[in-house]
């Protein structure tokens, strides 16, 4: 039995989806903040990462999705 439905937007990779300058559909899928890495492993512990990290972690996730969409938009062009 498959428990996912349309009506359940937990059940999808949230999206934006538009018509590109050639014709065809372009989809950026939006960012997932919990994919960030947010701490650092110690043997088995995982240790939170100092505030400063965490903002680099950020910075640098959300650079590579800007790279992700401007990649897309090339391919488009």
């Amino acid at each position: 039995m498959n428990m996912t439905t349309q009506d359940r937007p937990i059940d999808n990779i949230r999206n934006i989806t538009f018509q590109g300058v050639g014709g065809h559909e372009v989809k950026f899928n939006y960012p997932n903040l919990y994919e960030v890495k947010v701490y650092n492993t110690s043997g088995i512990k995982l240790v939170l990462k100092p505030p400063e990290e965490i903002s680099k972690s950020i910075t640098s996730y959300l650079t590579g999705k800007v790279k992700e969409y401007n990649d897309l938009l090339l391919i488009e062009s």
